[in-house]
């Protein structure tokens, strides 16, 4: 029922650099503990270019990201949004104070934005995922629009190895 409706909706998603998965969202979730993609205006803005797709991540060293292609580029900040730390350790090594820290409330971190590295949708709240990633997200933009600390996230000492 999901990839007709799909392909009517959206059209063929590879073309915009996102891949088709060979099982359905139900194994998505339950399987590999992953949330399928909800589009509230996400293929829109790739459609129009304000949202590019790179492909998945090899490796990050500081600012810099090596993508699967071999292409690397350079950021300002870097933001997980992947959630469930699903294959978190294989692009980056965190110790067992940052792992615990981003699965806090984002007004509770210790290390937010440490490194230039933002962590979202790792806490767990109990007002609901999407709310909270929707209020995790514009800290994250604003602490970047900003370029220093919010008076009420401060960053603990300490280097993590990025």
């Amino acid at each position: 029922m999901n990839k007709p409706l799909i392909q009517w909706l959206i059209g063929d998603v590879e073309k915009y650099g996102l891949k088709k998965l060979p099982y359905g969202p139900i194994e998505q979730i339950v399987g590999h503990h992953q949330v399928p993609l909800l589009d509230i205006g996400t293929i829109g803005l790739i459609k129009k270019g304000q949202i590019k797709v790179l492909g998945d991540v090899i490796s990050i060293n500081k600012n810099r990201i090596l993508f699967e292609d071999d292409t690397q580029e350079n950021f300002d900040a870097i933001i997980a949004a992947i959630g469930y730390e699903t294959g978190l350790d294989q692009i980056i090594t965190l110790d067992a104070g940052r792992k615990a820290d981003i699965k806090q409330k984002i007004s509770n971190r210790k290390q937010f934005g440490k490194d230039r590295l933002y962590f979202c949708g790792y806490y767990v709240a109990p007002t609901g995922m999407l709310r909270e990633i929707a209020w995790e997200s514009g800290m994250i933009a604003d602490r970047i629009q900003r370029g220093g600390s919010l008076n009420y996230l401060s960053s603990a000492s300490g280097v993590n190895k990025v």
